[in-house]
């Protein structure tokens, strides 16, 4: 992390409940700079109640949904999309990402909807465990 977002979180986050996801295959993840950043330099470390979790899945995973069936010829062309963008990302921290741009409508990533379940699953249970949070979805 960069020593102005440091600075700034230092300086403004005001969020004493965080959750952290830690993604298992994530070549970008920050997950322990930023816990350690929150407890000990955030501006409000002394009240701080953090819960890190470690899904499988990467960095794109939340940008992810379950798509219906759609026709070969779109599922194909979105595919070619992910490629490119792929080969373009190669050797850089997005490259897994742009990866997953492209597997999203293929047929052997059915394991990405149990992974975005899980990740669902685990995001509700935590705001459900914590009572205190603003509501800010209607029930």
């Amino acid at each position: 992390m960069t020593l102005c977002f440091r600075k700034q979180i230092r300086s403004y986050y005001g969020i004493s409940k965080n959750l952290l996801i830690k993604f298992h295959d994530d070549a970008i993840d920050e997950t322990s700079t930023l816990a350690q950043i929150l407890s000990s330099e955030a501006a409000v470390s002394s009240m701080l109640d953090m819960s890190i979790r470690s899904l499988p899945g990467n960095h794109g995973l939340p940008l992810q949904q379950v798509l219906p069936d759609v026709p070969p010829a779109m599922a194909g062309a979105v595919n070619l999309g992910g490629e490119l963008l792929a080969s373009i990302a190669a050797g850089t921290p997005w490259e897994s990402v742009a990866k997953d741009v492209g597997n999203t409508l293929r047929s052997e990533t059915g394991g990405n909807a149990k992974e975005l379940e899980l990740l669902v699953g685990v995001i509700a249970n935590w705001i459900e465990s914590n009572p205190g949070l603003p509501r800010l979805l209607k029930q």
